[in-house]
């Protein structure tokens, strides 16, 4: 019986375009790789050794420490002998300052979180919205005792903090629900919203009064109310936002606080040069 035969397929000599298009997608690779590292330093102050860095981060402890090395010599990375830890180098302040410097309001806003947290005396924060989370820029602190959830810089969902309700209550429900379908709706305590039709009630209710609560939806023992910021076309800039232990924000005070929040947010707007949205006048 005549037997079948497998054959096996010639393997042509790769062309020097191939070569270029391999090279091209491993450098993509390394930088998605880079800025992985740079991303998770990013989450801890107290940094991290080789080992945690490769298991956070998924890779291989030599892919790691290779891609550390040319971090370090580029001065994004950092490198504590003494506790053998990983830190964010100066270079990564210096190009996060250009962010900064490009949002430009952020010095403008500072008498107004001043204003704000004196007002009161709670924690003052501004906020920006970059690819559909929210970015603190900048913080006055309280003179009271205070833990804050997200540290300037830090990155978090709109779906789960004050000052994203209150920048998701400008979108059209077509936008959230798109928010929602690329993020989900993370429960991130037993308090927080997950699920669509009571977020929609709640930017109704936002909508409504000019002012957004997070009523320890992020993080228990913690509230957040905030107000948006426009710019010169009536669309949200950024939020401001006090926030402040449960203790000393009772329910009570919640009124009160939102209108004063709502107020700093449209006097910022106008020395900014924005124009409050009709809606958001007769709030």
């Amino acid at each position: 019986m005549k037997r079948d035969v497998i054959r096996r397929k010639a393997i042509e000599p790769k062309s020097s375009a191939d070569h270029e298009l391999e090279a091209r997608d491993s450098g993509v690779q390394s930088v998605d790789r880079a800025l992985s590292i740079i991303e998770t330093l990013a989450e801890d102050d107290e940094g991290y050794r080789l080992s945690d860095l490769a298991i956070r981060t998924g890779l291989s402890t030599s892919t790691v420490h290779r891609l550390l090395g040319t971090l370090e010599n580029r001065r994004f990375v950092q490198f504590d002998r003494t506790e053998s830890k990983w830190h964010v180098g100066a270079r990564c302040f210096t190009v996060g300052a250009t962010f900064a410097r490009r949002r430009n309001f952020s010095a403008q806003a500072v008498p107004y979180l001043r204003k704000l947290r004196d007002l009161t005396r709670e924690t003052a924060n501004l906020a920006v919205v970059d690819d559909e989370f929210i970015i603190v820029l900048t913080r006055m602190e309280s003179r009271e005792i205070m833990r804050s959830l997200t540290k300037v810089g830090g990155r978090v969902a709109m779906v789960a903090s004050g000052v994203g309700k209150a920048v998701l209550a400008t979108y059209s429900n077509e936008d959230v629900s798109a928010i929602i379908h690329h993020h989900g709706m993370p429960r991130l305590t037993e308090k927080s919203i997950v699920r669509p039709g009571d977020l929609f009630k709640e930017l109704e209710k936002i909508r409504r009064q000019g002012f957004a609560i997070d009523d320890e939806e992020a993080c228990m023992g913690l509230r957040c109310i905030a107000a948006v910021v426009y710019n010169d076309c009536a669309e949200p800039l950024a939020a401001i936002s006090v926030s402040g232990m449960t203790s000393r924000l009772t329910d009570e005070r919640l009124p009160m606080l939102g209108q004063t929040v709502r107020e700093v947010a449209a006097e910022l707007t106008v020395a900014l040069g924005g124009l409050m949205p009709e809606a958001a006048k007769s709030a």
